[in-house]
Parts: C-alpha cells; sequence; structure tokens
C-alpha cells in the first residue's frame, strides 16, 4: 500500500491480498 499523501493512486486492499479497487486522490 502506498502512504496517503498528494494526488497520487492508492490501491485499497482489505484484507491485504484481496484487491477492492483504487483511490484516485485529487
Amino acid at each position: 500500500a502506498n502512504a496517503t499523501c498528494c494526488s497520487q493512486e492508492v490501491t485499497v486492499e482489505s484484507p491485504p491480498g484481496t484487491l477492492i479497487g483504487t483511490v484516485s486522490q485529487e
């Protein structure tokens, strides 16, 4: 998982290993 920062795509995995989706933060 990437650290929450500025505008970047964060891969949401919960539980770890299970891809739920990507969150684009603007």
